[in-house]
């Protein structure tokens, strides 16, 4: 029976787990580019009304964003925090907490980010 010794390296453990080249790192890349085609999928764009970019409404001029804002504002999302790596899809807040959880004048929910991430599957 041979004796032998096994010497771990933490810092080479820790850039294979949370480093930016390591596979953990890839696959949250992967999979936070998956929900955010799915989010880019399933968002909602305004079509412009008269021919303009900004909207007319009852009051006046709309200071609404402009179609399209919502949908190529959403990225994925792979960053470091405290030594720890995280990864998700990012998209503005405000439009998307409006279609998210809708202002009393909407008569629906628009659940684009909710559905991006409940559409994966590991």
């Amino acid at each position: 029976m041979a004796d032998f010794e096994i010497h771990l390296n933490d810092a080479a453990i820790y850039d294979l787990l949370e480093g930016p080249d390591g596979p953990v790192a890839a696959m949250l890349d992967a999979i936070s580019e998956r929900a955010a085609a799915v989010a880019r999928a399933t968002v909602p764009v305004r079509h412009p009304q008269f021919g303009s970019r900004r909207r007319r409404h009852r009051g006046g001029i709309s200071t609404s964003f402009p179609p399209g804002y919502t949908l190529v504002s959403i990225h994925s999302n792979v960053h470091w925090y405290n030594g720890l790596i995280y990864g998700g899809i990012a998209a503005v807040e405000e439009p998307t907490i409006f279609l998210e959880y809708p202002a009393e004048q909407m008569e629906r929910r628009y659940p684009f980010m909710s559905t991006a991430f409940d559409s994966l599957e590991i």
